[in-house]
């Protein structure tokens, strides 16, 4: 049985990080997958429908059950052929999101292991409010 996880309105377990990196998405979820352990897959194609023509963004997720809560790592591709998907976060390649009940270690923790992954050249906190309308990709995967 799956759990589901809510994201309620005040995104209190919302964490965002902006990533740059030339490394091409399957590469960089390879990478990801050996640092933290875990099993990113390929998910939904979010469509940006404001772009002429729409443009659609690979996003990759894991769902980790085995947490007394349950939490959930997204990656979101942020952007193809100069479009951006978050268009308050145009300066970053990707998106890495982390949705659920976390300790300030763990989150330190997770930020020291992708930063020292080569070919990711940067890895910055970003806070939610700042994601303005964007906030609506983040319930996708609620």
């Amino acid at each position: 049985m799956i759990k589901k996880l809510k994201i309620n309105q005040s995104f209190e377990n919302v964490y965002v990080w902006g990533i740059s990196s030339a490394i091409a998405d399957l590469k960089l979820v390879l990478l990801i997958n050996r640092h933290l352990h875990i099993e990113l897959q390929r998910s939904i194609c979010v469509m940006n429908r404001t772009l002429t023509p729409p443009e659609g963004f690979q996003t990759f997720t894991y769902l980790d059950e085995e947490e007394i809560l349950p939490v959930r790592y997204v990656l979101f591709v942020n952007k193809v052929e100069g479009y951006s998907l978050f268009t308050s976060c145009v300066r970053f390649d990707y998106l890495w999101v982390m949705i659920g009940s976390f300790s300030e270690h763990e989150l330190k923790r997770t930020e020291i292991i992708l930063r020292s992954i080569d070919g990711i050249n940067a890895f910055i906190p970003i806070s939610i409010d700042s994601l303005k309308n964007d906030k609506e990709y983040l319930m996708l995967f609620e």
